[in-house]
C-alpha cells in the first residue's frame, strides 16, 4: 500500500525492498494502482509484483433492524442523543480515520450545502464512524455547533459486526479521499446494498468500477450533485445498490482464496519445490 509521492523514499523500507528484490522476491499489492506507485518509487530496480486485492469480511450483507440500529447510535455516541424517531433517521455515512488525505472537510462542506436545501434533504444527518483519538477531538472541535445540534453524529469505535446495520440503513455512503491504497469501506458499504459516492481517483475507479458515482475530490459542488442524485432518485439508488452487491462479491474470501492459491502454486513451481 504505497501512499508516498514517487520521489519520497523512507531509508529503512527502501533498503528492505531493494534487498528483497535482489533475492527475486515477489511483492503482493492490494491494487494495480499501488503496483504502479511502487514502481515509481523504485525506478532503478526490477520488481516482481502480483495483484491480490483486499478481502472483505464475510459478515457484511444487507440487514435492517431499527431496534439494533437505535442501540448502536446510543451505545457509541458520546452523549445522549435527542433523536425523536430512529425510524425517520435520514443519514449519509462515512467510515474511516480522521486525517488530511481522507478529505472530511469537503464532505462536511457538501453536507452543509445539502442541508441548506428545502424538502427532504433539510433533515439529513451526517454520521461519521471512526476511532476515538486526540486527532479526532481536535478536528471535530471546529464543528461543535453541528455536533451539538445532532446534524453531525460521531460514533467512535463501532464493532465490525455492527457496521452492517449502519451501512444498510444509510441513504448513501460517501468517501471523498484524496489518496487510497485500496479503500475498503466503500466495498463494505456496497456489500450491504448501500449506494456509494467516491472521489474520482484512479484506485477508486479500479476497485469500485461502475458500482459507484464519482466526484472530483477538490469540488464540493460535484459531491453535492452526485449525492443528490442518489438521495432524490429511487431508481438510481436501487440500481447502485444492485451493482454494488455484485462488485463487492469480487473481493469475497472465496474469490480471494483462489487468487492466493494460484499465486502460491506459481511460487512453488518457480522455486522447483
Amino acid at each position: 500500500d504505497v501512499e508516498h509521492e514517487a520521489n519520497i523514499k523512507i531509508p529503512y523500507q527502501y533498503k528492505s525492498i531493494v534487498n528483497c528484490a535482489k533475492q527475486n522476491s515477489t511483492f503482493c499489492a492490494i491494487s494495480k494502482q499501488a503496483i504502479e506507485e511502487l514502481k515509481k518509487c523504485f525506478t532503478d530496480i526490477t520488481l516482481k509484483t502480483e495483484y491480490i486485492p483486499c478481502t472483505i469480511y464475510g459478515g457484511f450483507h444487507p440487514i435492517k433492524n431499527l431496534e439494533v440500529l437505535k442501540s448502536i447510535f446510543f451505545k457509541y455516541s458520546k452523549k445522549t442523543l435527542k433523536l425523536n424517531s430512529i425510524s425517520k433517521l435520514n443519514y449519509i455515512l462515512n467510515v474511516g480515520t480522521v486525517e488530511p488525505r481522507k478529505n472530511l472537510k469537503t464532505l462536511i462542506k457538501a453536507y452543509r450545502l445539502l442541508r441548506s436545501t428545502k424538502g427532504q434533504l433539510s433533515n439529513l444527518k451526517l454520521v461519521l464512524v471512526s476511532s476515538h483519538t486526540f486527532l479526532n477531538s481536535n478536528f471535530f472541535s471546529q464543528y461543535k455547533s453541528d455536533i451539538e445540534n445532532e446534524d453531525i453524529i460521531i460514533l467512535n469505535g463501532v464493532e465490525t459486526d455492527e457496521l452492517s446495520y449502519l451501512y444498510s440503513h444509510a441513504k448513501c455512503f460517501v468517501y471523498p479521499s484524496f489518496m487510497e491504497g485500496f479503500g475498503l469501506p466503500p466495498i463494505e458499504a456496497m456489500a450491504c446494498g448501500c449506494p456509494v459516492v467516491s472521489s474520482d481517483i484512479e484506485v477508486h475507479r479500479e476497485i469500485q468500477g461502475v458500482a459507484a458515482l464519482y466526484a472530483n475530490p477538490y469540488d464540493v459542488n460535484d459531491f453535492v450533485e452526485k449525492i443528490t442524485q442518489v438521495l432524490t432518485s429511487k431508481e438510481v439508488a436501487e440500481q447502485m445498490s444492485e451493482l454494488g452487491i455484485k462488485q463487492a462479491d469480487q473481493y469475497s474470501s472465496q474469490n480471494n482464496l483462489k487468487r492466493w492459491v494460484s499465486f502460491l502454486e506459481n511460487v512453488l513451481v518457480e522455486a522447483n519445490i
